[in-house]
């Protein structure tokens, strides 16, 4: 996952990048959604009858919009994503092609022993991985915060309508907020239990005779958490962070015993 002349990623560009378009109309679908439920509170039905159905059919659209924007994502593009990536992994790791669509210099590790290229190419994984979801809980953290005390405040107030207090806990408790943040959360401590796992892995139990168990114990343990999170890391954090976390990766992987 190193920043090369020669790195090319087309699996990213050919699924990944529809995961982040369709997950950003789907973002954009529930904020307008939640404003349109909160408008329908201030339109009197009787005095704006047509601006209400209005409000009230735009709210419907886009809370189909969402359903169906966030059921493609996560039965359709995200499988074909993992596919594809789980597909590439394991060709680079064995020297086989399970795949037409391979990566250049995404993995950087000079591992030859197929299941110790593997091991590596997790770790490397795991480590960039880790520290994107770190970047990322940064802002979901203060966000969250943000919508929790707006929540609180509004629910301790006396004199708000109960419409509101139940709209506004429906937002705040949503995938896009409260459970976002919880799957972050999850992700981080997945990679980095599995990033310290396969640290010990590497630095002791490399002429072991369980060293491929464990190796596919770190394997099997990665892909599930991806695919239990449903965490796409967005490209614009990584091409920020991959020189820094480039040289950080060389220096750790150096480090270990060979």
């Amino acid at each position: 996952m190193t920043n090369t002349l020669a790195r090319s990623d087309p699996i990213r560009d050919r699924y990944y990048a529809w995961i982040e378009y369709v997950e950003r109309a789907t973002s954009i679908s529930f904020y307008l959604a939640a404003v349109a439920s909160l408008l329908v509170l201030f339109i009197h039905r009787r005095v704006h009858p047509s601006i209400y159905q209005l409000v009230q059919l735009l709210f419907v659209l886009l809370v189909v919009t969402v359903f169906l924007t966030a059921l493609i994502t996560r039965l359709y593009l995200q499988p074909r994503a993992q596919d594809a990536r789980r597909s590439e992994l394991l060709s680079s790791a064995f020297n086989v092609s399970l795949t037409h669509t391979r990566t250049v210099g995404y993995y950087n590790n000079t591992e030859t022993e197929p299941m110790a290229r593997l091991a590596m190419c997790l770790f490397e994984n795991c480590f960039f991985g880790k520290s994107i979801v770190h970047k990322m809980l940064i802002t979901e953290r203060a966000k969250t915060t943000v919508y929790l005390a707006i929540w609180a405040i509004v629910a301790l107030m006396r004199n708000s309508p109960m419409e509101l207090v139940a709209i506004a806990a429906q937002i705040v408790f949503s995938e896009e907020i409260l459970l976002r943040w919880f799957r972050l959360e999850w992700a981080r401590s997945r990679y980095e239990q599995i990033y310290k796992e396969l640290f010990l892995i590497l630095s002791t139990e490399r002429k072991r005779p369980h060293f491929s168990a464990l190796v596919l114990e770190a394997f099997g343990s990665y892909e599930t958490g991806k695919t239990l999170t449903g965490i796409v890391l967005p490209s614009r954090i990584f091409t920020r962070l991959n020189k820094q976390l480039s040289s950080e990766w060389l220096e750790i992987r150096d480090s270990l015993p060979s």
